[in-house]
């Protein structure tokens, strides 16, 4: 399904899959307007897709670093294996494959806090709309994932200051 953004001037601009911002500010709005409409299991259902496909991208861009990471030892040694190279050649190698990790560190890095938004997005709807209960459900399913930044760590422990103690009554 082919997604568009309307521009200023009403016209139908295709989105791609670089055009996160946009993907993000839509599915933003589009949560909000379903919580004013109060058809929350369909703001969950739009939280939950973003954190799909984030995490989805997360992965693939963790196996397209693995695969540059390989390549950069094999442009070294050869198509050899490393332990039959030299020495040098192992240290060359490794050095190859640190710097492209260290590279694309920055884009692991930008896409587990876009991730880490969308959870903190989401806890401050469950918050805001369900009570204090599902906010730290939602938390618990946060922290659990592997790609969690520490911002959702931040947020979860700001959102308990502010407010005053609640009990939590279990029902």
């Amino acid at each position: 399904m082919q997604s568009f953004l309307v521009s200023s001037r009403s016209q139908l601009l295709p989105l791609t899959s670089n055009d996160t911002i946009y993907r993000f500010v839509l599915g933003f709005a589009y949560a909000e307007i379903k919580e004013i409409h109060k058809d929350l299991p369909d703001v969950h259902a739009t939280f939950d897709n973003l954190i799909a496909n984030l995490r989805s991208g997360l992965e693939d861009l963790e196996s397209q670093i693995e695969a540059d990471v390989a390549s950069a030892r094999q442009s070294v040694l050869h198509g050899g294996d490393l332990d039959e190279a030299s020495a040098p050649a192992v240290v060359e190698a490794e050095d190859r494959a640190r710097k492209v990790r260290e590279r694309r560190a920055k884009d692991i890095e930008t896409a587990r806090n876009e991730l880490g938004l969308v959870w903190i997005m989401l806890m401050r709807f469950a918050r805001r709309s369900e009570g204090l209960k599902p906010a730290r459900t939602v938390f618990a399913k946060a922290r659990k994932d592997k790609w969690c930044a520490w911002a959702v760590y931040e947020a979860a422990g700001e959102s308990g200051k502010s407010e005053p103690q609640q009990k939590l009554i279990e029902g």
